[in-house]
């Protein structure tokens, strides 16, 4: 059976706890070998609460989703000529994740939808406090700003 993530991680930092670090002569290389051993021990540390901490993401993320598809069918002259509402309802209704690997690659489709969304929102129409909410919503989601990001998906999907 193989080892789980968690494990690889533990091995790995006591690796460089035990057999790395002491090996090396160089300050700096001792220094940021340290620093690769501390962010080991932090992931494995946090392991077991990234699935359920990915899980809820998602489900928070679909929920907005739904609110933007929601706001954006009751103003059509925010959305243009594209068919939004089957980029948004092609993220949301992407199979939900069971395994880390499926979870991730769910979150990807959402955030990209979320960024689309936003980038809905931003269009000229209307000013509406609703779509004001929304967009605060999406950022603290997103943790930010998500121009970057969106900037990303656009290149990957050029």
């Amino acid at each position: 059976m193989r080892p789980s993530i968690k494990e690889v991680l533990a091995g790995m930092h006591y690796t460089m706890q035990q057999e790395v670090i002491p090996e090396l002569s160089s300050p700096n290389a001792a220094l940021q070998a340290r620093g690769v051993a501390r962010l080991l021990k932090y992931m494995m540390d946090g392991w077991d609460g990234f699935q359920p901490s990915l899980e809820e993401e998602n489900h928070r993320a679909r929920q907005l989703l739904k609110k933007v598809s929601i706001f954006l069918a009751k103003e059509p002259t925010r959305v243009g000529p594209e068919p939004v509402h089957e980029d948004l309802a092609a993220a949301q209704e992407y199979p939900r994740g069971r395994t880390l690997e499926s979870l991730n690659e769910e979150n990807l489709r959402l955030r990209a939808g979320l960024c689309r969304a936003l980038e809905l929102l931003r269009s000229p129409g209307p000013t509406h406090r609703k779509a004001e909410n929304l967009k605060k919503a999406i950022l603290r989601l997103a943790g930010g700003s998500v121009d970057g990001e969106m900037e990303a998906i656009r290149k990957k999907n050029e």
